[in-house]
């Protein structure tokens, strides 16, 4: 594989970062751009910040945030762990919310940076279109735990490719701390389980792993069952799960995540076993690309078959985009798999978006039942390219997983 030369790629990332700052700029001086494409600024900026700040608070004055957060803008219970409650004793509260929001939001586009090749044209209009569409609008407009959780994990990749043993040993440490915060990010630890070439570092790898295991089921058991009891799904616009199209139509939602996740681990199970038609490399910097992807699609995909949540899950598509652009230029067998990963999830996207933009040229002109089916419809539609995209992640998922077992790799390549 031939990269493109630094010069290149240094002018690929600085188009990249000045179109973001451009566009995330305007948005932030006219936000109704956002309620235009249907994402409503809400009632304050990084609202998800301001929550966990929030219960930070209730918890420092006395109450039980899992059962009541009376500084929560709407009174809503905490349903994450009491580690955020640190914020208040590490002096914050929530007037301090936007400087803390904007570090979060900041942190997230740094790892974003990092990952990125943005060695052609073509990788730079594909990141484009993913890192301006409006499920990322949302996130950042929130200033959601899942680009903190995305800033952590990125850290786990390199550590695990160090040349340093004991930087190696340190790669489970990020996966704690993110699961620490929201639980799912959990589901990133699948790349630990890359095997190395020396047995003894498996077995410390191993020893690390059961250590930090055992101290977060001690420490979040109870914040766990708390978040089980309340049984959330997200409804209405902007939803991202293998069975969002029951939720909009007010389907008993029991039995059908049941399904979405049978279905889902089938169909993990399935790639698992299909033979590996990936080809292995000794390049440090595909290595990398492919632990981030392993990564990216078991936390895009959990997210996807486990439960219902919003748009802003895909943040996490991030890190598959490197590996896809890979096998592209390859002309890997699995070529195809990324290609229609890389459609499905762009058309995703923007579908609901441009469909709520467009709102203004023919709204007016039909009923109240006939704009609804309309918004029903083109959610539907979005839920069935979420199927389209997120197929061919899990297949590109088990084709890394049997490439890195049948072939065990030292820590760090040329």
């Amino acid at each position: 594989m031939t990269l493109a030369p630094v010069a290149s790629a240094s002018r690929y990332r600085l188009i990249f970062l000045a179109v973001l700052m451009a566009v995330y700029g305007g948005l932030a001086i006219w936000p109704d751009i956002m309620t235009v494409f249907g994402v409503g600024k809400l009632d304050i900026w990084f609202r998800d910040t301001h929550a966990m700040l929030a219960a930070s608070d209730s918890a420092q004055a006395g109450y039980d945030p899992f059962v009541k957060n009376p500084y929560d803008l709407s009174h809503e219970r905490h349903i994450y762990s009491d580690w955020w409650y640190l914020l208040g004793r590490m002096g914050l509260d929530r007037d301090d919310y936007l400087w803390v929001g904007f570090g979060v939001v900041l942190a997230f586009w740094l790892a974003v940076v990092a990952v990125l090749p943005l060695h052609t044209r073509r990788d730079l209009w594909w990141s484009l279109a993913l890192c301006l569409s409006p499920p990322f609008w949302l996130a950042v407009n929130r200033a959601n735990p899942d680009l903190l959780a995305f800033a952590l994990l990125t850290l786990t990749v390199p550590l695990l490719m160090h040349h340093r043993l004991g930087m190696r040993l340190l790669s489970p440490w990020p996966v704690a701390l993110a699961t620490g915060l929201k639980y799912f990010p959990i589901l990133g630890g699948i790349i630990l389980l890359r095997p190395s070439g020396s047995r003894r570092e498996n077995w410390l790898r191993a020893g690390v792993i059961l250590v930090l295991g055992g101290l977060l089921v001690w420490s979040l058991w109870d914040d766990v069952q708390n978040y089980l009891d309340v049984s959330w799904v997200a409804h209405g616009q902007f939803i991202f799960g293998a069975m969002a199209t029951p939720a909009n139509y007010g389907w008993v939602m029991d039995s059908w995540l049941m399904l979405g996740r049978v279905t889902g681990i089938g169909l993990v199970v399935i790639c698992v076993v299909l033979p590996s038609t990936i080809r292995p490399v000794d390049i440090r910097e595909v290595e990398m690309s492919r632990l981030y992807a392993l990564m990216g699609a078991a936390l895009l995909a959990g997210n996807f078959f486990l439960t219902i949540g919003y748009f802003y899950k895909v943040v996490f598509a991030v890190w598959l985009l490197p590996a896809c652009f890979d096998l592209q230029q390859q002309q890997d067998p699995l070529a195809k798999q990324a290609k229609w990963f890389l459609g499905a999830l762009i058309a995703m996207v923007w579908l609901e978006p441009i469909m709520r933009a467009s709102d203004v040229f023919w709204a007016d002109a039909v009923e109240q039942s006939g704009l609804v089916a309309v918004r029903r419809g083109t959610a539907v539609m979005a839920n069935v390219l979420g199927w389209v995209a997120m197929v061919p992640a899990v297949r590109i998922m088990g084709g890394y997983l049997r490439q890195f077992w049948s072939r065990p790799a030292e820590g760090a390549l040329p």
